[in-house]
């Protein structure tokens, strides 16, 4: 009996030492269960010492895992924001490149309008100069035709003034003649006076020849007169060839000058050819250079659409990125706040 009583008290003793590490262990756990993992399972009954250690050991893993998923979401965070600045950074960059690239497409827009409004009025001035060249070629021909027109103008003036002088010789010659036949009309008045003295004396016996000297006399008269008349037309003409000959000169001299004149004009016209020719080639190189300045501004232009649609999508894809490094952000936020409900060994 006494054997009995014995071992039933020390059944009692193991059983109340068991109740004790069980309700150690308990409390200990109640700390693990309240996120605290770096309580250590800490028993002083035998039975317990490998429930303990199987314990402690899936908490020490526990709490690796834990604390290396707090510093992983502690580094995703810090990355996240990281990435979420520098997002937010080219976002803000790509919107005003897309402006700046806007502004571009525009001038070179503008820049190529004006190309062409360029080239079509080079195209214009073009065919203006031809036909300047057209008026200046008709032109030439013209004062060609007046050069020679002039040139036979001057010839027959020439011919004229030598007419002229001919006719003021001619003329002279027959004045000369005149004062022969005056002369000759003088001593024939002389001739009938002496004659008709004769006849006087011979009395009536000679009428016949009487009546002769009469009409010689009158003879002598009239051709006194004519040759007075004739003399006076002549000097007359003399003085109108004189005049004549002296405007044909003065005609002949302006004739000269307005040749002169003319070859004058042909010379400019020449130079205006030439400055009309090298006018004519630098439109058309104007021309040529606008058409390739315009050619050239459509490939930009295609370049610069492509480059403002491309930074429209790198902007559509910032901003989805964005979007994903602000879920990112969320999940980590929320990763984190449900990592804070437990006590690891480097957090306060």
């Amino acid at each position: 009996a006494v054997d009995n009583a014995r071992l039933l008290q020390e059944r009692e003793a193991e059983r109340a030492s068991l109740d004790e590490g069980i309700a150690t262990l308990h409390d200990q756990l109640e700390q693990v269960r309240r996120g605290d993992l770096r309580v250590r399972i800490h028993v002083n009954h035998q039975k317990l010492e490998p429930a303990a250690a199987s314990l402690n050991k899936a908490i020490e893993q526990v709490h690796a895992i834990l604390l290396d998923m707090s510093r992983v979401t502690q580094a995703i965070d810090e990355h996240a924001q990281n990435v979420h600045y520098n997002s937010e950074v080219l976002a803000s960059d790509t919107e005003r490149q897309e402006t700046q690239v806007r502004l571009i497409s525009k001038v070179i827009d503008e820049f190529a309008r004006m190309m062409d409004s360029i080239s079509g009025r080079a195209a214009i001035l073009i065919g203006k100069a031809r036909e300047a060249v057209d008026v200046k070629n008709k032109a030439q021909i013209d004062t060609d035709r007046a050069i020679k027109g002039m040139k036979s103008v001057r010839e027959a003036t020439m011919q004229s003034t030598h007419t002229m002088k001919n006719l003021s010789e001619s003329g002279q010659e027959i004045n000369e003649t005149m004062v022969t036949s005056t002369d000759l009309t003088t001593r024939m008045h002389l001739l009938a006076l002496n004659a008709a003295i004769e006849v006087s004396r011979a009395g009536e016996q000679d009428r016949g020849f009487r009546a002769i000297v009469q009409e010689l006399r009158t003879l002598a008269t009239q051709s006194a007169d004519a040759a007075h008349r004739i003399g006076s037309y002549i000097r007359t003409i003399q003085q109108e060839t004189t005049t004549v000959s002296q405007s044909v000169q003065h005609s002949t001299e302006q004739v000269v000058v307005q040749t002169e004149l003319m070859m004058d004009v042909g010379v400019t016209l020449d130079a205006i050819g030439i400055v009309t020719d090298n006018l004519t080639n630098l439109i058309k190189e104007i021309f040529n250079t606008a058409e390739n300045q315009s050619q050239g501004s459509q490939a930009v232009l295609k370049a610069i659409s492509d480059v403002a649609r491309v930074t429209r999508d790198v902007n559509l894809h910032m901003q989805e990125m964005e979007k994903s490094m602000n879920r990112l952000v969320e999940s980590t936020n929320s990763l984190r706040s449900r990592l804070s409900v437990f006590r690891l060994s480097d957090t306060p």
